[in-house]
């Protein structure tokens, strides 16, 4: 097992896009890089036991087990360098830093996650030969967000504790703007079943 201290302690980050300054960005580019190794070792790690758990049917498992990883990886991929690489300030406007100040770096993060979960429901991915079912891989990535940033991310956190890191609060905000969003419609079902909760995108 290994861990990190600092900001992304306890556990690894699966993505970075440097640099954070929003100057050098503008004015020379940036970077971004997927950390495969990380990422793989996340996917082989996790076991089984809490998708059975959380995933509402047989039919959401069988998708995250065919689909899961190439659309985990794909998310993030595409938050690093469509999402966060994406965009300039325009003329006269202060940086997110100065106008949002404790709220900048948790939009940045929704801001990356919805352009990445926007692209990544899309047929070009297949058309560049990323996937083999672009419908399925997007319907995955959807399921696991919400079930991720409604439950199962809330494992981290000690009991009654607030959701105070960036990444994790952004992807609770995102889910459950959606979930709140599509009640009239019945967008997302909460679900209670046998005193267990599931959530199910039905459109």
């Amino acid at each position: 097992m290994a861990g990190e201290a600092g900001d992304t302690s306890p556990s690894t980050s699966i993505g970075v896009n440097l640099p954070n300054a929003d100057w050098i960005r503008a004015e020379h580019g940036s970077k971004s890089v997927s950390l495969g190794n990380i990422i793989d070792a996340y996917s082989k790690a996790g076991g089984k036991g809490k998708l059975g758990e959380f995933a509402n049917d047989k039919e959401k498992i069988a998708l995250a087990e065919k689909y899961g990883e190439i659309g985990d990886k794909l998310h993030t991929a595409l938050h690093e360098v469509v999402g966060h690489a994406s965009g300039q300030m325009n003329p006269g406007v202060r940086t997110p830093r100065e106008t949002l100040k404790s709220y900048a770096s948790t939009l940045e993060e929704g801001r990356a996650d919805l352009v990445g979960l926007f692209y990544l429901y899309d047929s070009k991915i297949q058309e560049l030969g990323l996937v083999d079912d672009w419908k399925k891989t997007g319907m995955e990535s959807y399921d696991s967000y919400i079930r991720n940033g409604l439950m199962t991310q809330l494992v981290r956190l000690e009991l009654e504790a607030d959701i105070e890191e960036s990444h994790r609060r952004n992807r609770q905000w995102v889910s459950a703007w959606a979930f709140e969003k599509g009640k009239k419609e019945n967008v997302i079902e909460k679900i209670s079943r046998d005193g267990k909760t599931y959530f199910n995108i039905t459109n």
